[in-house]
């Protein structure tokens, strides 16, 4: 039997049983797995079946600490970190989601050392400043979603209690990394970089080192457009940033916070606008 028609008898199994399965070697073959082409086996079987058996609490500690160290590695989130339009993506991709369900998990139980925690953090910092492939949705293969899943990885990682305010900066300069990529975020990308904009309001980042860093990711931006003026890559880059500062804008107003990066914020849109229309 192959890990597909496995996990689709689990699929349909109760806790009760899953208790009784070798559970270690299950766990070794959807690692094995996890970033197989294979949309309904990545997504839609070893995928949920790591939430359902971390979320229900039908695997232990040890194992759960296992699929996090493995999945941070060399082997996992950075496996051939750096290609672009191959299929090792999917298992750099597949594996941050695996990281954050687990680092999620030790939120509510705090069952992971500290050194790991800490090494965890770190990888999501560098995980997204190193992933050049940004695909989102992958014809044939299904969704890629490396900075989407990435950034669910940061947000996670901001929101554990062993992040500290003093690595704010290092999170925003992993975010402000996230726009200047080389490709379109057309998959909500942008949005979910800003649930890692939420975390860190919530760790204590102020207004004003908010509206300083947006500052300088139009800073960078001006930079771009000196050196190539109105290229095909600062178009590009210049929608990510607009995107993503337009999402920013009503998100900070839902939540009723960082009125002066408001301002801010309407004031770089306003620029960029008036240099590609009003030249």
């Amino acid at each position: 039997m192959n890990l597909k028609e496995q996990l689709l008898i689990i699929k349909n199994m109760k806790d009760e049983e899953i208790s009784l399965l070798n559970q270690d070697k299950l766990i070794d073959m959807m690692l094995k797995y996890i970033g197989d082409t294979d949309s309904v086996l990545r997504d839609d079987l070893i995928h949920l079946t790591f939430c359902r058996l971390v979320e229900n609490s039908l695997i232990g500690f040890s194992l759960m600490e296992r699929i996090l160290e493995t999945s941070i590695g060399a082997n996992y989130l950075f496996f051939q970190i750096g290609e672009v339009n191959s299929d090792s993506v999917f298992k750099r991709s597949f594996s941050a989601l695996a990281a954050q369900l687990i680092l999620n998990q030790d939120i509510e139980e705090r069952f992971l050392s500290k050194e790991l925690v800490e090494k965890s953090i770190q990888s999501s910092f560098l995980y997204l400043q190193k992933e050049n492939d940004v695909r989102g949705f992958v014809e044939e293969k299904g969704w890629a979603h490396s900075i989407a899943h990435g950034a669910d990885l940061l947000t996670t990682a901001i929101s554990h209690p062993v992040f500290y305010p003093s690595q704010i900066p290092d999170a925003l300069e992993t975010i402000r990394s996230c726009l200047f990529k080389n490709g379109s975020y057309i998959d909500d990308e942008d949005e979910r970089l800003l649930f890692a904009i939420d975390a860190l309001l919530d760790k204590g980042l102020s207004d004003e080192l908010l509206g300083d860093w947006l500052q300088t990711i139009s800073s960078s931006l001006d930079e771009i457009f000196k050196v190539e003026r109105y290229s095909f890559h600062f178009y590009r880059t210049r929608t990510n940033i607009m995107n993503f500062l337009k999402s920013l804008y009503f998100r900070l107003g839902f939540m009723d916070r960082g009125q002066e990066s408001r301002v801010q914020i309407s004031h770089i849109i306003k620029r960029w606008h008036d240099v590609v229309y009003k030249r």
